[in-house]
């Protein structure tokens, strides 16, 4: 696989939007996102967020102009998944500037595991907030499997790779790689399963068959998050498409884990 193949064009498109047209943002998110509609554009600015499902095609339809987007977009089509979800959310945060000491914050906080613990998501079923992620922390490596503390960095690597353990209210206990990217200012991170993921008695999920993408884009007074969670299940009379919305949920907890730690740094944002 390339590394990170992008064209010359793309690249300052993209980044020629960092920074400028803060006061319209509609304008500026026009730009980083050329295959949504205006519409599309105008709900996300209205209501902080949009979703869209996907079962085999349009893989990452919502994924902004970045130097990962031919990498990330790879990854999924190399999965061939059959279920997914992607996000977009707009958190505001006034003050925020798009400078290296905030980039290593923004970073840090998504290296900083072991406070996925407690995470929550909104059951609309039962109409109230619940815990998503039970537990979480980072190991020395997946052989022997020891806690470490989070491994953050005092300058942020162009990659890094760790190894994590999680236990899930849907998929219970498992490990996972995170591989960390960034580049002028822009923050990747690449989640799949080591271990399979069991529904009940069910090994819905194989190993290496989940894959979790998160891309934040630092602007000038907001944030823009990004989750994809592409996913291949063993198929298993038509329970597979029952659990599309504990996919949303792994995203939604995410960026509701990232919002909340985001806000306690610069004590505001919505």
């Amino acid at each position: 696989m390339k590394k990170y193949p992008f064209s010359i064009f793309l690249l300052a498109l993209a980044f020629s939007v960092y920074g400028r047209d803060s006061s319209d943002p509609e304008k500026q998110l026009s730009k980083l996102l050329p295959a949504l509609s205006q519409s599309e554009i105008h709900s996300l600015v209205k209501e902080k967020e949009l979703t869209r499902y996907y079962f085999s095609e349009d893989l990452a339809l919502f994924l902004p102009l970045n130097p990962f987007k031919e990498s990330i977009t790879e990854e999924l089509h190399d999965l061939d998944p059959n279920i997914g979800v992607e996000s977009l959310y707009l958190l505001s945060i006034p003050g925020f500037l798009s400078n290296d000491n905030q980039i290593l914050t923004l970073y840090n906080i998504l290296r900083s595991v072991s406070t996925l613990k407690g995470i929550e998501y909104f059951s609309a079923s039962r109409g109230r907030m619940r815990t998503f992620i039970k537990e979480a922390y980072t190991v020395n490596n997946f052989n022997e499997k020891k806690r470490i503390p989070d491994q953050t960095v005092d300058r942020i690597p162009l990659d890094s790779k760790i190894t994590v353990f999680q236990e899930d209210l849907t998929f219970g206990k498992g490990y996972y790689s995170i591989v960390y990217r960034h580049s002028e200012n822009i923050i990747n991170l690449f989640m799949k399963n080591l271990t399979t993921l069991w529904y009940g008695v069910i090994p819905l999920i194989r190993e290496e068959n989940m894959h979790i993408h998160i891309a934040v884009f630092p602007l000038d007074n907001r944030i823009l998050f990004y989750g994809n969670c592409g996913v291949k299940t063993v198929k298993f009379f038509g329970l597979e498409k029952t659990r599309t919305e504990s996919f949303y949920y792994r995203i939604e907890a995410l960026f509701r884990w990232f919002s909340d730690r985001i806000k306690e740094v610069y004590k505001g944002g919505s």
